[in-house]
């Protein structure tokens, strides 16, 4: 990967912006990041640093979203919705993934959660309890109407 800074101005970023893969989004993110970090340390007036970052706003929040359909309570929604058990790595993960909000202590602070419309600003702590009861009711064995009717109670 080119460690070399291409968004330190704001024509540079959309032009570096148009050639973002974003249908690929594990590299779109990648490549995101690398570019996040290089910004962080790089030496720019503040009021060029705001336009950029304004610029890469929409397309980190798009990468985001997709990002997170693959992962944990949505992952395992997946899973049953196509009749299938989640897999006991996945649950390993959604587990150390808690454990760690709780160890820095931020499992109960709310999250901006733009695929959660009923929930706009959820926590750690309500979206585990709410993937574990879903759970719980064994979803891979339940038709789609009685999926529905268990995400209901639980937003509840």
């Amino acid at each position: 990967m080119d460690a070399a800074l291409r968004i330190d101005t704001l024509k540079n970023c959309k032009d570096w912006l148009a050639q973002l893969p974003l249908t690929n989004a594990r590299q779109a993110h990648s490549l995101l990041l690398a570019q996040m970090k290089l910004l962080n340390a790089a030496t720019l007036a503040a009021a060029d640093r705001l336009q950029i970052l304004e610029a890469l706003r929409e397309p980190v929040a798009f990468v985001r979203g997709e990002r997170a359909k693959r992962y944990c309570g949505l992952a395992m929604h997946d899973h049953n919705r196509i009749y299938r058990a989640v897999p006991t790595t996945l649950w390993q993960q959604f587990h150390k993934l808690y454990a760690t909000a709780e160890t820095f202590a931020v499992a109960d602070s709310p999250v901006s959660d733009v695929l959660n419309h009923d929930a706009p600003n959820p926590s750690c702590t309500s979206t585990y309890v709410h993937a574990l009861l879903a759970q719980y009711a064994t979803p891979d064995a339940l038709t789609l109407a009685q999926m529905a009717t268990i995400e209901r109670w639980l937003k509840q």
